[in-house]
Protein backbone atom coordinates (compact mmCIF):
# COMPACT_ATOMS: atom_id res chain seq x y z
CA UNK A 1 0.00 0.00 0.00
CA UNK A 2 1.36 3.41 -0.99
CA UNK A 3 1.42 6.05 1.75
CA UNK A 4 1.22 9.65 0.53
CA UNK A 5 4.22 11.79 1.38
CA UNK A 6 3.21 14.54 3.83
CA UNK A 7 6.14 16.97 3.50
CA UNK A 8 5.45 18.99 0.36
CA UNK A 9 5.45 22.66 -0.66
CA UNK A 10 3.23 22.71 -3.76
CA UNK A 11 0.10 20.98 -5.01
CA UNK A 12 0.28 20.60 -8.81
CA UNK A 13 -2.60 19.29 -10.92
CA UNK A 14 -2.71 17.86 -14.42
CA UNK A 15 -6.13 17.77 -16.06
CA UNK A 16 -5.58 15.21 -18.80
CA UNK A 17 -8.65 15.73 -20.96
CA UNK A 18 -9.78 14.07 -24.16
CA UNK A 19 -9.69 17.30 -26.16
CA UNK A 20 -7.60 19.64 -24.02
CA UNK A 21 -5.27 19.37 -21.07
CA UNK A 22 -3.83 21.86 -18.64
CA UNK A 23 -1.70 22.26 -15.51
CA UNK A 24 -2.08 24.48 -12.44
CA UNK A 25 -0.51 24.69 -9.02
CA UNK A 26 -0.57 26.49 -5.69
CA UNK A 27 1.70 26.66 -2.68
CA UNK A 28 0.98 24.97 0.63
CA UNK A 29 1.75 28.30 2.31
CA UNK A 30 -1.08 30.07 0.46
CA UNK A 31 -3.49 27.20 1.15
CA UNK A 32 -2.63 27.14 4.86
CA UNK A 33 -3.11 30.93 4.95
CA UNK A 34 -6.76 30.41 3.87
CA UNK A 35 -6.14 31.36 0.24
CA UNK A 36 -7.33 28.19 -1.54
CA UNK A 37 -8.07 30.09 -4.77
CA UNK A 38 -4.54 31.49 -5.06
CA UNK A 39 -3.85 29.15 -7.98
CA UNK A 40 -1.42 29.70 -10.84
CA UNK A 41 -1.73 28.42 -14.40
CA UNK A 42 0.89 27.38 -16.91
CA UNK A 43 0.20 29.18 -20.17
CA UNK A 44 2.20 27.52 -22.93
CA UNK A 45 -0.29 27.66 -25.77
CA UNK A 46 1.63 30.32 -27.67
CA UNK A 47 -1.08 32.93 -27.92
CA UNK A 48 -4.17 30.81 -28.56
CA UNK A 49 -6.57 32.96 -26.55
CA UNK A 50 -9.60 30.70 -27.02
CA UNK A 51 -8.37 28.25 -24.42
CA UNK A 52 -5.94 30.33 -22.42
CA UNK A 53 -5.48 27.77 -19.65
CA UNK A 54 -5.44 24.66 -21.81
CA UNK A 55 -4.05 23.25 -25.02
CA UNK A 56 -4.86 20.29 -27.28
CA UNK A 57 -4.15 16.78 -26.06
CA UNK A 58 -1.92 16.04 -29.04
CA UNK A 59 1.41 14.19 -29.19
CA UNK A 60 3.91 14.17 -32.06
CA UNK A 61 6.60 11.46 -31.96
CA UNK A 62 9.61 11.61 -34.27
CA UNK A 63 11.08 8.75 -36.37
CA UNK A 64 13.51 8.00 -33.52
CA UNK A 65 10.43 7.21 -31.38
CA UNK A 66 11.02 10.18 -29.08
CA UNK A 67 8.65 13.03 -28.23
CA UNK A 68 8.94 15.73 -30.88
CA UNK A 69 6.34 18.17 -29.57
CA UNK A 70 3.11 18.40 -27.62
CA UNK A 71 -0.16 20.33 -27.74
CA UNK A 72 -0.76 23.15 -30.18
CA UNK A 73 2.90 23.06 -31.16
CA UNK A 74 2.52 19.39 -32.16
CA UNK A 75 -0.49 20.18 -34.34
CA UNK A 76 1.30 23.04 -36.09
CA UNK A 77 4.54 21.10 -36.57
CA UNK A 78 2.82 18.02 -37.98
CA UNK A 79 0.81 20.23 -40.30
CA UNK A 80 4.00 21.82 -41.59
CA UNK A 81 5.63 18.41 -42.06
CA UNK A 82 2.56 17.22 -43.95
CA UNK A 83 2.62 20.29 -46.20
CA UNK A 84 6.17 19.36 -47.20
CA UNK A 85 5.28 15.64 -47.46
CA UNK A 86 7.78 14.86 -44.70
CA UNK A 87 5.32 13.45 -42.16
CA UNK A 88 5.20 9.75 -43.10
CA UNK A 89 7.79 8.57 -40.56
CA UNK A 90 6.26 10.51 -37.66
CA UNK A 91 3.55 9.35 -35.22
CA UNK A 92 0.69 11.77 -34.63
CA UNK A 93 -1.80 11.18 -31.80
CA UNK A 94 -4.76 13.39 -31.06
CA UNK A 95 -7.55 12.86 -28.50
CA UNK A 96 -6.22 9.47 -27.43
CA UNK A 97 -7.31 9.49 -23.77
CA UNK A 98 -10.54 7.56 -24.43
CA UNK A 99 -8.44 4.49 -25.22
CA UNK A 100 -8.27 3.79 -21.50
CA UNK A 101 -12.06 3.79 -21.24
CA UNK A 102 -12.80 1.78 -24.36
CA UNK A 103 -10.29 -1.05 -23.97
CA UNK A 104 -11.88 -3.96 -22.12
CA UNK A 105 -8.48 -5.43 -21.27
CA UNK A 106 -5.66 -2.95 -20.81
CA UNK A 107 -2.15 -4.33 -20.99
CA UNK A 108 1.44 -3.11 -20.84
CA UNK A 109 1.62 -3.80 -24.57
CA UNK A 110 -1.68 -2.14 -25.59
CA UNK A 111 -1.00 -0.36 -28.88
CA UNK A 112 -2.57 2.78 -30.34
CA UNK A 113 -2.98 3.59 -34.02
CA UNK A 114 -2.10 7.12 -35.05
CA UNK A 115 -3.85 9.24 -37.66
CA UNK A 116 -2.32 7.17 -40.47
CA UNK A 117 -2.72 3.75 -38.84
CA UNK A 118 0.83 3.43 -37.47
CA UNK A 119 1.09 1.73 -34.07
CA UNK A 120 2.89 2.82 -30.91
CA UNK A 121 2.76 1.54 -27.33
CA UNK A 122 -0.05 3.40 -25.56
CA UNK A 123 1.57 3.74 -22.14
CA UNK A 124 4.60 5.44 -23.70
CA UNK A 125 2.36 8.01 -25.39
CA UNK A 126 0.70 8.85 -22.07
CA UNK A 127 4.11 8.95 -20.37
CA UNK A 128 5.44 11.43 -22.96
CA UNK A 129 2.42 13.71 -22.53
CA UNK A 130 2.62 13.67 -18.72
CA UNK A 131 6.39 14.23 -18.76
CA UNK A 132 5.97 17.26 -21.00
CA UNK A 133 3.21 18.77 -18.83
CA UNK A 134 5.27 18.05 -15.71
CA UNK A 135 8.39 19.77 -17.04
CA UNK A 136 6.39 22.81 -18.17
CA UNK A 137 4.85 23.23 -14.75
CA UNK A 138 8.21 22.90 -13.00
CA UNK A 139 9.63 25.58 -15.29
CA UNK A 140 6.64 27.82 -14.55
CA UNK A 141 7.09 27.46 -10.79
CA UNK A 142 10.73 28.54 -11.13
CA UNK A 143 9.73 31.49 -13.33
CA UNK A 144 7.66 32.75 -10.42
CA UNK A 145 10.76 32.91 -8.23
CA UNK A 146 10.81 29.48 -6.58
CA UNK A 147 14.26 28.69 -7.98
CA UNK A 148 15.22 26.11 -5.39
CA UNK A 149 12.07 24.00 -5.53
CA UNK A 150 12.83 20.30 -5.74
CA UNK A 151 10.58 17.74 -7.45
CA UNK A 152 10.32 15.87 -4.15
CA UNK A 153 8.52 18.91 -2.71
CA UNK A 154 5.60 18.69 -5.13
CA UNK A 155 2.42 16.69 -4.62
CA UNK A 156 0.91 15.80 -7.99
CA UNK A 157 -2.77 15.29 -8.79
CA UNK A 158 -3.92 13.80 -12.10
CA UNK A 159 -7.62 13.95 -12.90
CA UNK A 160 -9.51 10.95 -14.30
CA UNK A 161 -13.17 10.31 -15.21
CA UNK A 162 -15.15 8.89 -12.29
CA UNK A 163 -16.46 6.08 -14.53
CA UNK A 164 -12.99 4.73 -15.35
CA UNK A 165 -12.15 1.12 -14.49
CA UNK A 166 -9.56 0.09 -11.91
CA UNK A 167 -7.30 -0.94 -14.80
CA UNK A 168 -7.56 2.47 -16.49
CA UNK A 169 -6.64 4.26 -13.26
CA UNK A 170 -3.65 1.97 -12.72
CA UNK A 171 -2.57 2.59 -16.32
CA UNK A 172 -2.57 6.34 -15.75
CA UNK A 173 -0.61 5.95 -12.50
CA UNK A 174 2.03 3.75 -14.14
CA UNK A 175 2.40 6.23 -17.02
CA UNK A 176 2.89 9.03 -14.49
CA UNK A 177 5.53 7.02 -12.64
CA UNK A 178 7.32 6.39 -15.94
CA UNK A 179 7.25 10.17 -16.41
CA UNK A 180 9.18 10.65 -13.17
CA UNK A 181 6.37 11.21 -10.66
CA UNK A 182 6.90 9.05 -7.58
CA UNK A 183 4.11 6.84 -6.28
CA UNK A 184 4.05 8.51 -2.86
CA UNK A 185 3.73 11.96 -4.43
CA UNK A 186 0.76 11.17 -6.68
CA UNK A 187 -3.01 11.30 -6.23
CA UNK A 188 -5.59 10.39 -8.85
CA UNK A 189 -8.72 12.52 -8.53
CA UNK A 190 -12.20 12.04 -9.92
CA UNK A 191 -13.08 14.94 -12.20
CA UNK A 192 -16.63 15.69 -10.94
CA UNK A 193 -15.53 15.40 -7.30
CA UNK A 194 -12.75 17.97 -7.56
CA UNK A 195 -15.01 20.26 -9.59
CA UNK A 196 -17.46 20.27 -6.68
CA UNK A 197 -14.59 21.06 -4.28
CA UNK A 198 -13.83 24.13 -6.39
CA UNK A 199 -17.50 25.14 -6.51
CA UNK A 200 -17.58 25.21 -2.72
CA UNK A 201 -14.98 27.96 -2.81
CA UNK A 202 -16.66 30.31 -5.25
CA UNK A 203 -19.89 32.08 -5.98
CA UNK A 204 -21.98 29.61 -7.94
CA UNK A 205 -25.26 31.47 -8.28
CA UNK A 206 -24.79 32.40 -11.94
CA UNK A 207 -28.32 33.81 -12.27
CA UNK A 208 -27.99 36.39 -9.49
CA UNK A 209 -24.23 36.76 -9.78
CA UNK A 210 -24.13 37.15 -6.02
CA UNK A 211 -21.56 35.77 -3.63
CA UNK A 212 -23.50 33.19 -1.67
CA UNK A 213 -22.54 29.86 -0.18
CA UNK A 214 -24.81 27.61 -2.23
CA UNK A 215 -23.33 24.44 -0.76
CA UNK A 216 -24.19 24.62 2.91
CA UNK A 217 -23.76 21.63 5.27
CA UNK A 218 -26.52 19.12 4.72
CA UNK A 219 -27.24 20.21 1.16
CA UNK A 220 -27.37 17.54 -1.54
CA UNK A 221 -26.49 18.25 -5.14
CA UNK A 222 -25.65 16.67 -8.48
CA UNK A 223 -22.48 17.34 -10.43
CA UNK A 224 -22.61 16.95 -14.20
CA UNK A 225 -19.04 16.98 -15.48
CA UNK A 226 -19.38 17.54 -19.22
CA UNK A 227 -15.99 16.91 -20.79
CA UNK A 228 -14.69 16.39 -24.28
CA UNK A 229 -14.95 12.59 -24.21
CA UNK A 230 -17.04 11.51 -21.25
CA UNK A 231 -19.86 12.84 -19.11
CA UNK A 232 -19.61 11.92 -15.41
CA UNK A 233 -22.52 12.21 -13.01
CA UNK A 234 -22.20 12.15 -9.22
CA UNK A 235 -24.53 12.85 -6.30
CA UNK A 236 -22.95 14.42 -3.24
CA UNK A 237 -23.83 15.86 0.14
CA UNK A 238 -22.00 18.50 2.15
CA UNK A 239 -21.15 17.19 5.62
CA UNK A 240 -21.01 19.25 8.81
CA UNK A 241 -17.20 19.50 8.62
CA UNK A 242 -17.42 20.79 5.03
CA UNK A 243 -16.27 17.55 3.40
CA UNK A 244 -18.24 15.88 0.63
CA UNK A 245 -19.97 12.52 0.87
CA UNK A 246 -20.87 10.60 -2.27
CA UNK A 247 -24.49 9.45 -2.31
CA UNK A 248 -24.41 7.21 -5.36
CA UNK A 249 -21.68 5.50 -7.35
CA UNK A 250 -20.55 7.65 -10.30
CA UNK A 251 -22.06 6.92 -13.68
CA UNK A 252 -22.05 8.35 -17.20
CA UNK A 253 -20.97 7.63 -20.73
CA UNK A 254 -19.26 8.83 -23.90
CA UNK A 255 -21.52 11.83 -24.47
CA UNK A 256 -18.96 14.65 -24.40
CA UNK A 257 -18.15 17.44 -26.82
CA UNK A 258 -16.28 15.16 -29.24
CA UNK A 259 -19.72 13.89 -30.30
CA UNK A 260 -20.34 17.23 -32.02
CA UNK A 261 -17.17 16.77 -34.06
CA UNK A 262 -18.26 13.27 -35.02
CA UNK A 263 -21.66 14.56 -36.15
CA UNK A 264 -20.10 17.33 -38.25
CA UNK A 265 -17.57 15.08 -40.01
CA UNK A 266 -20.28 12.49 -40.61
CA UNK A 267 -22.35 15.20 -42.28
CA UNK A 268 -19.37 16.23 -44.43
CA UNK A 269 -18.94 12.62 -45.60
CA UNK A 270 -22.63 12.42 -46.53
CA UNK A 271 -22.58 15.75 -48.36
CA UNK A 272 -19.53 15.27 -50.54
CA UNK A 273 -19.20 11.49 -50.40
CA UNK A 274 -17.26 9.31 -47.96
CA UNK A 275 -14.64 8.29 -50.54
CA UNK A 276 -13.95 11.90 -51.51
CA UNK A 277 -13.68 12.98 -47.88
CA UNK A 278 -11.28 10.13 -47.05
CA UNK A 279 -9.17 10.88 -50.11
CA UNK A 280 -8.87 14.51 -49.03
CA UNK A 281 -7.77 13.54 -45.50
CA UNK A 282 -5.09 11.16 -46.76
CA UNK A 283 -3.72 13.33 -49.58
CA UNK A 284 -3.81 16.71 -47.85
CA UNK A 285 -2.99 16.15 -44.20
CA UNK A 286 -1.95 19.77 -43.63
CA UNK A 287 -5.32 21.12 -44.75
CA UNK A 288 -7.17 18.37 -42.86
CA UNK A 289 -5.46 19.38 -39.59
CA UNK A 290 -6.25 23.04 -40.25
CA UNK A 291 -9.87 22.10 -40.99
CA UNK A 292 -10.12 20.27 -37.65
CA UNK A 293 -8.61 23.21 -35.76
CA UNK A 294 -10.95 25.62 -37.50
CA UNK A 295 -14.03 23.59 -36.63
CA UNK A 296 -12.92 23.31 -33.00
CA UNK A 297 -12.84 27.10 -32.75
CA UNK A 298 -16.17 27.49 -34.55
CA UNK A 299 -17.79 24.80 -32.40
CA UNK A 300 -16.90 26.58 -29.16
CA UNK A 301 -18.61 29.73 -30.46
CA UNK A 302 -21.90 28.11 -31.53
CA UNK A 303 -24.75 30.02 -29.89
CA UNK A 304 -28.36 29.11 -29.30
CA UNK A 305 -30.26 29.85 -32.50
CA UNK A 306 -27.12 31.02 -34.30
CA UNK A 307 -25.76 29.87 -37.66
CA UNK A 308 -22.16 28.93 -38.49
CA UNK A 309 -20.03 29.85 -41.51
CA UNK A 310 -17.35 27.24 -42.16
CA UNK A 311 -14.56 27.86 -44.70
CA UNK A 312 -13.80 24.79 -46.82
CA UNK A 313 -10.25 23.60 -47.62
CA UNK A 314 -9.11 24.41 -51.16
CA UNK A 315 -8.10 20.85 -52.00
CA UNK A 316 -11.34 19.40 -50.65
CA UNK A 317 -13.20 21.58 -53.15
CA UNK A 318 -10.87 20.59 -55.97
CA UNK A 319 -11.17 16.85 -55.28
CA UNK A 320 -14.95 17.16 -55.16
CA UNK A 321 -15.06 18.94 -58.51
CA UNK A 322 -12.72 16.38 -60.06
CA UNK A 323 -14.57 13.33 -58.73
CA UNK A 324 -18.19 14.45 -58.96
CA UNK A 325 -18.05 16.70 -62.05
CA UNK A 326 -20.47 18.97 -60.24
CA UNK A 327 -20.51 22.10 -58.09
CA UNK A 328 -20.86 22.37 -54.34
CA UNK A 329 -23.82 24.73 -54.71
CA UNK A 330 -25.93 21.89 -56.16
CA UNK A 331 -25.28 19.38 -53.36
CA UNK A 332 -28.24 20.27 -51.15
CA UNK A 333 -30.81 21.09 -53.83
CA UNK A 334 -33.96 18.98 -53.58
CA UNK A 335 -32.70 17.31 -50.38
CA UNK A 336 -33.65 17.64 -46.70
CA UNK A 337 -30.63 19.94 -46.34
CA UNK A 338 -31.95 22.54 -48.81
CA UNK A 339 -31.93 26.04 -47.26
CA UNK A 340 -30.35 24.55 -44.13
CA UNK A 341 -26.86 24.11 -45.58
CA UNK A 342 -25.84 26.74 -48.13
CA UNK A 343 -22.58 26.92 -50.08
CA UNK A 344 -21.33 30.42 -50.88
CA UNK A 345 -18.92 31.15 -53.74
CA UNK A 346 -17.79 27.53 -53.67
CA UNK A 347 -15.53 28.20 -50.69
CA UNK A 348 -17.74 28.61 -47.61
CA UNK A 349 -20.45 26.44 -46.10
CA UNK A 350 -23.19 28.09 -44.05
CA UNK A 351 -24.86 25.72 -41.60
CA UNK A 352 -28.18 26.86 -40.19
CA UNK A 353 -29.15 26.58 -36.52
CA UNK A 354 -31.49 23.62 -37.07
CA UNK A 355 -28.60 21.48 -38.35
CA UNK A 356 -26.24 22.71 -35.63
CA UNK A 357 -28.79 21.71 -33.00
CA UNK A 358 -28.84 18.23 -34.52
CA UNK A 359 -25.07 17.99 -33.96
CA UNK A 360 -25.73 18.28 -30.22
CA UNK A 361 -28.83 16.12 -30.12
CA UNK A 362 -27.35 12.68 -29.46
CA UNK A 363 -25.10 13.88 -26.64
CA UNK A 364 -27.73 16.06 -24.99
CA UNK A 365 -30.49 13.45 -25.26
CA UNK A 366 -28.20 10.82 -23.72
CA UNK A 367 -27.28 13.16 -20.85
CA UNK A 368 -30.91 14.10 -20.15
CA UNK A 369 -32.09 10.47 -20.28
CA UNK A 370 -29.35 9.39 -17.89
CA UNK A 371 -29.94 12.23 -15.41
CA UNK A 372 -33.71 11.56 -15.51
CA UNK A 373 -33.04 7.93 -14.60
CA UNK A 374 -30.78 8.97 -11.71
CA UNK A 375 -33.44 11.29 -10.29
CA UNK A 376 -35.81 8.33 -10.15
CA UNK A 377 -33.48 6.49 -7.73
CA UNK A 378 -33.89 6.77 -3.92
CA UNK A 379 -30.34 8.15 -3.63
CA UNK A 380 -31.46 11.32 -5.43
CA UNK A 381 -34.14 12.20 -2.88
CA UNK A 382 -33.63 15.79 -1.77
CA UNK A 383 -31.28 16.67 -4.63
CA UNK A 384 -32.53 19.95 -6.11
CA UNK A 385 -29.32 21.50 -7.43
CA UNK A 386 -27.41 20.52 -10.58
CA UNK A 387 -23.91 21.93 -11.11
CA UNK A 388 -22.70 21.91 -14.72
CA UNK A 389 -18.91 21.86 -15.02
CA UNK A 390 -16.34 21.00 -17.69
CA UNK A 391 -15.59 22.56 -21.06
CA UNK A 392 -18.75 21.19 -22.73
CA UNK A 393 -20.85 22.81 -19.97
CA UNK A 394 -19.85 26.23 -21.33
CA UNK A 395 -21.83 25.58 -24.50
CA UNK A 396 -24.91 27.81 -24.61
CA UNK A 397 -26.92 25.07 -26.31
CA UNK A 398 -25.98 22.44 -23.74
CA UNK A 399 -26.86 24.34 -20.60
CA UNK A 400 -30.05 25.76 -22.18
CA UNK A 401 -31.31 22.27 -23.07
CA UNK A 402 -30.47 20.86 -19.63
CA UNK A 403 -32.16 23.75 -17.86
CA UNK A 404 -35.19 23.29 -20.08
CA UNK A 405 -35.34 19.56 -19.28
CA UNK A 406 -35.08 20.05 -15.51
CA UNK A 407 -37.15 23.17 -14.84
CA UNK A 408 -37.95 21.98 -11.31
CA UNK A 409 -34.22 21.91 -10.43
CA UNK A 410 -31.76 24.73 -9.84
CA UNK A 411 -29.34 24.23 -12.74
CA UNK A 412 -26.18 26.27 -12.19
CA UNK A 413 -23.20 26.89 -14.46
CA UNK A 414 -20.47 28.12 -12.07
CA UNK A 415 -18.05 30.85 -12.93
CA UNK A 416 -15.02 29.26 -14.63
CA UNK A 417 -16.94 26.03 -15.30
CA UNK A 418 -14.31 25.00 -17.86
CA UNK A 419 -11.45 25.18 -15.35
CA UNK A 420 -13.39 23.94 -12.29
CA UNK A 421 -11.88 20.45 -12.54
CA UNK A 422 -8.30 21.67 -12.79
CA UNK A 423 -8.56 24.24 -9.99
CA UNK A 424 -10.48 21.81 -7.79
CA UNK A 425 -7.75 19.22 -8.32
CA UNK A 426 -5.15 21.67 -6.99
CA UNK A 427 -7.25 22.22 -3.86
CA UNK A 428 -7.79 18.46 -3.49
CA UNK A 429 -4.01 17.97 -3.50
CA UNK A 430 -3.82 20.05 -0.34
CA UNK A 431 -6.80 18.34 1.27
CA UNK A 432 -7.52 14.78 0.05
CA UNK A 433 -9.95 14.40 2.97
CA UNK A 434 -12.25 16.93 1.28
CA UNK A 435 -14.01 13.80 0.00
CA UNK A 436 -14.99 11.87 3.12
CA UNK A 437 -16.96 8.96 1.64
CA UNK A 438 -17.53 7.23 -1.68
CA UNK A 439 -20.05 4.64 -2.86
CA UNK A 440 -18.68 1.42 -4.34
CA UNK A 441 -19.73 0.82 -7.96
CA UNK A 442 -19.20 -2.96 -7.61
CA UNK A 443 -18.96 -5.77 -5.11
CA UNK A 444 -15.27 -6.62 -4.78
CA UNK A 445 -13.84 -9.88 -3.51
CA UNK A 446 -11.10 -12.48 -3.70
CA UNK A 447 -11.13 -15.96 -5.21
CA UNK A 448 -10.62 -18.45 -2.40
CA UNK A 449 -11.37 -21.94 -1.10
CA UNK A 450 -13.76 -22.50 1.81
CA UNK A 451 -15.61 -25.41 3.47
CA UNK A 452 -18.65 -26.69 1.58
CA UNK A 453 -21.97 -25.76 3.25
CA UNK A 454 -24.66 -28.31 2.40
CA UNK A 455 -27.43 -25.88 3.37
CA UNK A 456 -26.24 -22.96 1.25
CA UNK A 457 -24.03 -24.40 -1.52
CA UNK A 458 -25.12 -26.27 -4.60
CA UNK A 459 -23.97 -29.88 -4.75
CA UNK A 460 -22.22 -29.31 -8.06
CA UNK A 461 -19.90 -26.80 -6.38
CA UNK A 462 -18.51 -29.43 -4.01
CA UNK A 463 -14.98 -30.76 -4.34
CA UNK A 464 -13.50 -33.38 -2.04
CA UNK A 465 -9.83 -32.98 -1.13
CA UNK A 466 -7.38 -35.89 -0.73
CA UNK A 467 -7.78 -35.43 3.02
CA UNK A 468 -11.52 -36.14 2.60
CA UNK A 469 -12.75 -32.58 3.25
CA UNK A 470 -15.61 -31.15 1.18
CA UNK A 471 -14.74 -27.67 -0.08
CA UNK A 472 -15.78 -25.02 -2.61
CA UNK A 473 -12.70 -24.14 -4.66
CA UNK A 474 -13.98 -21.09 -6.52
CA UNK A 475 -15.67 -19.23 -3.68
CA UNK A 476 -16.10 -15.44 -3.71
CA UNK A 477 -14.82 -13.84 -0.50
CA UNK A 478 -16.63 -10.49 -0.33
CA UNK A 479 -14.72 -7.44 0.91
CA UNK A 480 -16.75 -4.48 -0.39
CA UNK A 481 -20.41 -4.51 -1.44
CA UNK A 482 -21.94 -2.67 -4.40
CA UNK A 483 -23.69 0.48 -3.18
CA UNK A 484 -21.80 0.39 0.11
CA UNK A 485 -20.73 3.76 1.49
CA UNK A 486 -17.02 3.50 2.22
CA UNK A 487 -15.74 6.18 4.57
CA UNK A 488 -12.22 7.23 3.68
CA UNK A 489 -10.79 7.24 7.22
CA UNK A 490 -12.58 4.06 8.31
CA UNK A 491 -10.79 0.71 8.16
CA UNK A 492 -12.67 -2.17 6.57
CA UNK A 493 -13.02 -5.65 8.01
CA UNK A 494 -9.93 -7.88 8.01
CA UNK A 495 -10.31 -11.27 6.29
CA UNK A 496 -8.09 -14.16 7.40
CA UNK A 497 -6.37 -16.57 5.02
CA UNK A 498 -3.91 -19.42 5.56
CA UNK A 499 -0.78 -19.76 3.44
CA UNK A 500 2.21 -22.08 3.59
CA UNK A 501 5.48 -20.34 4.48
CA UNK A 502 7.75 -21.17 1.57
CA UNK A 503 10.77 -19.46 0.05
CA UNK A 504 8.46 -18.01 -2.59
CA UNK A 505 8.55 -14.26 -1.88
CA UNK A 506 4.96 -13.74 -3.01
CA UNK A 507 1.46 -15.19 -2.73
CA UNK A 508 -1.49 -13.91 -4.67
CA UNK A 509 -5.26 -14.08 -4.97
CA UNK A 510 -7.32 -13.39 -8.07
CA UNK A 511 -9.56 -10.34 -7.67
CA UNK A 512 -13.17 -10.40 -8.87
CA UNK A 513 -15.98 -7.89 -9.07
CA UNK A 514 -19.74 -8.29 -9.46
CA UNK A 515 -22.88 -6.21 -9.85
CA UNK A 516 -24.61 -8.51 -7.36
CA UNK A 517 -24.60 -7.77 -3.64
CA UNK A 518 -23.73 -11.24 -2.40
CA UNK A 519 -22.11 -13.43 -5.04
CA UNK A 520 -21.06 -16.83 -3.68
CA UNK A 521 -19.00 -18.15 -6.58
CA UNK A 522 -16.45 -16.50 -8.83
CA UNK A 523 -17.75 -18.27 -11.93
CA UNK A 524 -21.30 -16.89 -11.62
CA UNK A 525 -22.09 -13.24 -12.45
CA UNK A 526 -18.55 -12.21 -11.58
CA UNK A 527 -15.66 -10.83 -13.59
CA UNK A 528 -11.95 -11.37 -12.91
CA UNK A 529 -10.27 -7.95 -12.97
CA UNK A 530 -6.76 -8.66 -11.69
CA UNK A 531 -4.80 -10.05 -8.80
CA UNK A 532 -3.74 -9.07 -5.30
CA UNK A 533 -0.13 -9.93 -4.42
CA UNK A 534 1.23 -10.14 -0.87
CA UNK A 535 5.02 -9.74 -0.69
CA UNK A 536 5.92 -12.15 2.12
CA UNK A 537 9.69 -12.63 2.01
CA UNK A 538 9.06 -16.16 3.29
CA UNK A 539 11.57 -18.12 5.36
CA UNK A 540 10.80 -21.50 3.82
CA UNK A 541 9.81 -23.10 7.15
CA UNK A 542 6.90 -24.96 5.55
CA UNK A 543 4.62 -23.94 8.42
CA UNK A 544 1.08 -22.70 7.94
CA UNK A 545 0.81 -18.94 8.37
CA UNK A 546 -2.37 -16.95 8.98
CA UNK A 547 -2.63 -13.62 7.17
CA UNK A 548 -5.12 -10.86 7.79
CA UNK A 549 -5.97 -9.15 4.49
CA UNK A 550 -8.23 -6.18 3.87
CA UNK A 551 -9.06 -3.84 1.04
CA UNK A 552 -8.72 -0.12 1.64
CA UNK A 553 -10.42 2.83 -0.05
CA UNK A 554 -8.46 5.88 1.09
CA UNK A 555 -8.55 7.55 -2.30
CA UNK A 556 -9.92 6.86 -5.76
CA UNK A 557 -7.86 3.67 -6.13
CA UNK A 558 -8.35 0.31 -4.47
CA UNK A 559 -5.53 -0.59 -2.08
CA UNK A 560 -4.88 -3.40 0.38
CA UNK A 561 -2.83 -4.27 3.43
CA UNK A 562 -1.77 -7.60 4.92
CA UNK A 563 -0.66 -8.53 8.44
CA UNK A 564 0.64 -11.70 10.07
CA UNK A 565 -2.04 -12.37 12.71
CA UNK A 566 0.50 -14.06 15.00
CA UNK A 567 3.42 -11.63 15.18
CA UNK A 568 1.67 -8.58 13.65
CA UNK A 569 4.28 -8.22 10.91
CA UNK A 570 2.97 -6.05 8.07
CA UNK A 571 3.54 -7.07 4.47
CA UNK A 572 3.39 -5.01 1.31
CA UNK A 573 0.22 -5.69 -0.68
CA UNK A 574 -0.43 -4.54 -4.24
CA UNK A 575 -3.19 -4.86 -6.82
CA UNK A 576 -2.49 -5.41 -10.50
CA UNK A 577 -5.43 -4.85 -12.84
CA UNK A 578 -3.43 -4.89 -16.08
CA UNK A 579 -2.93 -7.83 -18.41
CA UNK A 580 0.75 -8.77 -18.38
Amino acid sequence: MTVLREDYKFSAAIDFGTTYCGVMYSSKTDFDDKNPLCIFADQNNKGDTSTSLQEPTTVLINPQRKLQSFGLEAEKEYGQLAAKKEHEDYYYYRRFKMTLHRHVELAEYTMLEDIRGKKFRAIEIFEMAIRCLKSRLLANIKKRGYFRVDESEIRWVITVPAIWSDAAKQYMREAACMAGIKDNQLLLAYEPEVASIFCKEISVDAKKNSFINALNPGQKFMVLDLGGGTVDVTLQQVMENGSLKQLKAPSGGEWGGVGIDDAFYSLMAKLIGKDIFEKFKKRHMFEWIEFQQNFEQKKRAISLGGDMMMPLPHNLIEIYKEESKGSLEDITKQTTWENKIIFHDGTNMEIKATILNDFFKRSIDSIIDHVTEIFQSPNASGVNTILLVGGFAESEIVHFKIKEAFKNKDVIVPNEAGSAVLKGAVIYGHNPMAISARVSPYTYGLHTRRPFNSKEDEERKKTTTKEGKDVVTNAFDKHIEIGETVYIAKELKMHNFYVIDTKNPEVYWNVYRSTEKNPRYCDENCERIGKLTIHLQGSGSGKRKELGVRMICRGTELQAEATDTDNKTSYRASFDFLKR
